[in-house]
């Protein structure tokens, strides 16, 4: 990356951060949840740009990366105790969203040669979540919410880092960030159905749509795309970190869609609920003409 686009894009996105920060402090003030909910969102699909166009410019500088693994604790701890004291809830949602990021950044940016191992761990999480949520173990919720949203965010710096195949194969350097971005869309709904958040079933179904229309595109391009003379290490990023996180989002699609709604119930039982146990009772009311008052 040459200097010049570096700093116009650290610029844009600069200025873009600034912009999407006015709506998500007003709507925390006023605690107006759907606009705080997609300023997040939009908050954090600029950080993660912003902060994986940094790290691939000073991927070999050990003291920016020394600066970032010192940054990531700061966020996790320090803005949640200042929530404590000041009760402003913008505070975690920011921290939040930029550990996150940052995370991500020393997992798939700093050695983006475990690219693969990484996405398969956070799989395994979200895996692991669904099971704890099916037995309704505790921390199921906070498991399967780390899990996407390491894992959306993750496979965003995926696909930019992916833009750098243009020169050797075209076909994967659209197709590769096209489908990274649509299942981070897919993750993130995921995440806001679990927590009801505004727009969940939004990204959900925009997601869904998207997996299907370009799954179609896929199989009908992909033999003219010159497969068969692909490199091995282009036919791995293909297959490992693109296809296999693509069909268990089809395999979730599948069973959301396609499932009847009585399997559903014996793979995921509802939650018993505790009758409310009134019993039927009379009220003799007094008549007090007859009754003698004193």
């Amino acid at each position: 990356m040459s200097e010049t686009l570096f700093k116009k894009l650290v610029t844009y996105f600069g200025i873009l951060l600034l912009i999407i920060l006015i709506p998500l402090i007003i709507s925390s003030i006023y605690y107006y949840e759907p606009i705080m909910i997609l300023s997040t969102f939009l908050l954090c699909v600029a950080g993660v740009s912003e902060i994986t166009i940094i790290s691939i410019y000073y991927t070999e500088n050990k003291k920016f990366r020394i600066i970032i693994y010192a940054l990531i604790p700061f966020f996790l701890i320090i803005p949640f105790v200042l929530d404590i004291i000041t009760g402003w809830i913008i505070l975690p949602i920011i921290s939040g969203s930029f550990a996150v990021t940052l995370i991500c950044a020393a997992l798939f940016i700093f050695n983006r040669k475990r690219t693969t191992l990484f996405l398969y761990i956070l799989l395994i999480v979200i895996l692991l979540g669904i099971i704890m949520a099916r037995f309704h173990v505790p921390g199921a919720g906070i498991t399967l919410s780390l899990g996407l949203m390491l894992f959306a965010a993750g496979i965003v710096m995926y696909s930019i880092t992916s833009l750098s195949l243009r020169k050797n194969n075209k076909y994967l350097s659209v197709v590769i960030p096209v489908c990274s971005f649509i299942l981070a869309i897919f993750g993130v709904g995921v995440l806001f159905k679990i927590q009801h958040w505004p727009g969940g079933w939004i990204m959900t179904y925009f997601s869904t749509i998207s997996i299907i229309l370009i799954t179609i595109i896929i199989l009908l391009t992909l033999p003219q795309s010159g497969f068969f003379n692909w490199s091995p290490d282009h036919k791995k990023l293909f297959f490992r970190n693109t296809m296999i996180p693509w069909l268990i989002a089809a395999f979730f699609i599948g069973y959301y869609f396609l499932i009847p709604p009585n399997i559903k119930e014996i793979i995921f039982p509802p939650r018993e609920r505790i009758p409310f146990n009134m019993y039927y009772y009379e009220i003799n009311q007094v008549d007090t003409k007859d009754a003698d008052i004193e």
